[in-house]
């Protein structure tokens, strides 16, 4: 049982962190042109790193094996990085590693 909470609280904290970086975009993409070449660098690296664990979450996710408020928060992220991609575009950032159709 341990592990099963230790995995849900894992999936929580990166679900909190890739709603935050999404919802941070357009400031992102206000002062992106003012940032040096490393730092732009750097935010491109810690995105994939965010795509990363959003593709770990959407396959948990198609095995139906996040808990109901994780699938909720899901679909809203889902729906959110949707609306958010003519800036992650807009950026050079990687595009999320699936389908933003809900299934």
């Amino acid at each position: 049982m341990a592990t099963t909470s230790r995995v849900e609280n894992r999936i929580d904290l990166w679900l909190q962190a890739i709603v935050a970086e999404v919802a941070g975009l357009s400031e992102v993409v206000a002062t992106w042109a003012e940032e040096s070449e490393d730092n732009q660098l750097n935010y491109a690296l810690e995105w994939d790193e965010l795509m990363d664990r959003y593709a770990v979450i959407a396959g948990i996710n198609s095995n139906n094996r996040l808990t109901p408020q994780q699938q909720e928060r899901f679909r809203a992220l889902r729906n959110d990085l949707k609306r958010a991609l003519p800036l992650v575009k807009q950026l050079g950032l990687s595009l999320p590693p699936e389908s933003l159709e809900t299934p």
